[in-house]
This record gives structure tokens, C-alpha cells and sequence, in this order.
């Protein structure tokens, strides 16, 4: 079955509640963590032991990856010379662009097996537009009848040349566990949860439709499909949480720039359609960033409006 493995960049680890509503979407956290020759650096910069601190409580579920002076070097080379040694403490230095890097090298060592995909994780849309241009999105669907199980899925057209190349957005909302004061109290509570037989079960199936959806099933097919599992995965930690918040994720997969997902800010309790589906046109912005126009954002508002 396939599987998604979250990759972040060197802060991540820095943003609120980080990591609990990753759990839910993805079955590795693959997180950089800083090599001997640069500790220095991430002590004046990403609190390397809050980070410590984290993936001993994910245990397993983090794939720790070394930034070593090998992927450094990666970075330096796709983007200027020099790149890998600017002061990345400040928005906008490429250097928050680890998350491509970690990917394509997940990617790269999973090539053998063939089950896992590696997806660039964004917690804040400024960074995915510094990362990624936005050509255009197209409007959103969701289903709005009742599939019975069983009955056959529908499948459009088959897709243009010109289309094969669009991302397929699937947004869904989340039920996001909330308990504990601290953020680690509640990641450790996270990892108790996503343990549980019916979390897990609709966590895998979740992550296996989403990474394999056939290209040619319609847009509200996919919704439908996508929104019944989410459904299951929601009532699952909804039973098992005395507190929750619901997150909005946006999963962009596309054949030729990879598989990136965005996060929306927290909102009140998840209610109404949980999933809707679009598509999108998106490429890598290798080189210097550049101003990039409020894109996320706007995909962002698009997503939120379907699922009004």
C-alpha cells in the first residue's frame, strides 16, 4: 500500500502544535536535524533540543535525516553558489526550500520499493509561494449526493495532453487533536492516538487514496471518495479527544513538480463537507525568490469557500 511521508525544513519543528496534524496525514514525519559541523548554527537559530525533544516523543513515526554538508551542497547547487551560506534567518533566503531537497532524497531512496512518496509539508503559505509559483487554480467541487457502497465510481473524459500536467488539489478538514496544555503534551497524546486500530486503519487509507487516485475518475468522484474516509477518521479521533480543532489541509500532487501539501491556520470544529477537489497549475521556483503574488492564499480561500 502506499505510502506518504511528510518532509519538512530545518524551523518546522519551531510553529505551534507542531507535527500533531501531520500525524494524521502522513505515515513518517522525515525531519532534518542538524549535523555536528553546524551545530552551532542551529543552536543560535532552530533550537536543535526543542527538536530533540519532539522526535523522541514521535519515536518511530520521525525518520530523522541528517542536513548533512552533502545535502547543503544539493541546496547550493539548484539554487545560486553561495546559497547553502547565506543567513537564512531571515523570510525569503532559499533556504527554507530543505523541504525539496529532503523529498527528492526520500524519493530517491525509495525508488526500490515503490511505496512511499515523499510530500514537501508547508505550515504557512508565504513559504509555499517563496517555494512554488501558482499559475492559476481552476474552481473547486465536492460531492453533493450520497454514493452507496458498491456502486460504480464515474470516470470523465480522458484528459488532455495540455491537463496531464495540472496538480489535483484535495482539501480536506480535519479533526485535530487539541489536548494538553504544551505542545509536547499534546503530540505525546497525538502519538497515543494515531496508535489506535481505527486512527491507523483510516489514516492508511487516506494516505493510499490520496497518493493514487486514477487520473480520470471526475472531480466530485474523487470528493466523494476522499470525504468518506476523512469522515471515519474524524468520527475515530473525535471519539478518542476530549479537545479539538479542525485544520484545513491542501494536497497538491502532479506528475512533474512532485507532491506538496499546505496548511491552513487552525479553525473552530470541523462541520459541513470535509473534502473538495480542483486542480491547479504549479512548477518549482528554483532560483532566487523573487515577489510572488498572494497565490496560497487565494488557493486557501478558494478551498474554505467549497466546503462552506
Amino acid at each position: 500500500m502506499l505510502r506518504l511521508w511528510g518532509c519538512y525544513s530545518v524551523s518546522d519543528h519551531l510553529e505551534p502544535r507542531a507535527f500533531v496534524a501531520d500525524l494524521l496525514l502522513y505515515d513518517r514525519l522525515v525531519i532534518p536535524t542538524p549535523a555536528p559541523d553546524d551545530w552551532n548554527r542551529w543552536e543560535k537559530r532552530w533550537d536543535p533540543d526543542r527538536q530533540a525533544r519532539l522526535l523522541e516523543i514521535l519515536g518511530p513515526l520521525a525518520e530523522p535525516m541528517e542536513w548533512s554538508i552533502e545535502l547543503r551542497g544539493q541546496l547550493d547547487d539548484r539554487y545560486s553558489p553561495g546559497a547553502a551560506a547565506v543567513d537564512v534567518s531571515h523570510a525569503g533566503d532559499p533556504y527554507q526550500a530543505t523541504r525539496m531537497v529532503i523529498t527528492d532524497e526520500v524519493m530517491d531512496r525509495a525508488v526500490a520499493t515503490g511505496d512511499v512518496r515523499g510530500v514537501a509539508v508547508y505550515a504557512e503559505p508565504d513559504r509555499f509561494d517563496r517555494e512554488w509559483t501558482l499559475g492559476r487554480s481552476f474552481p473547486f467541487v465536492r460531492r453533493e449526493t450520497v454514493i452507496q457502497p458498491g456502486e460504480v465510481r464515474e470516470a470523465g473524459d480522458p484528459l488532455l495532453a495540455a491537463q496531464q500536467d495540472l496538480a489535483r488539489v484535495i482539501v480536506t478538514r480535519l479533526v485535530v487533536p487539541d489536548d494538553g496544555v504544551s505542545d509536547e503534551e499534546v503530540l505525546k497524546r497525538t502519538v497515543e492516538l494515531v496508535s489506535d486500530d481505527r486512527v491507523a486503519q483510516a489514516r492508511a487509507e487516506l494516505q493510499h487514496l490520496v497518493g493514487s487516485i486514477p487520473p480520470h475518475l471526475k472531480p466530485s468522484t474523487i470528493a466523494g471518495e476522499v470525504d468518506d474516509v476523512v469522515t471515519r477518521l474524524n468520527e475515530a479521533v473525535s471519539r478518542r479527544t476530549k479537545r479539538q480543532r479542525a485544520r484545513v489541509a491542501l494536497q497538491l500532487a502532479s506528475a512533474g513538480a512532485g507532491t506538496v501539501a499546505l496548511w491552513a491556520p487552525p479553525v473552530g470544529i470541523a462541520a459541513g463537507p470535509s473534502t473538495a477537489v480542483g486542480e491547479a497549475i504549479i512548477e518549482r521556483r528554483w532560483g532566487a525568490p523573487t515577489e510572488a503574488p498572494a497565490g496560497a492564499v487565494e488557493l486557501l480561500g478558494a478551498a474554505r469557500r467549497a466546503l462552506a
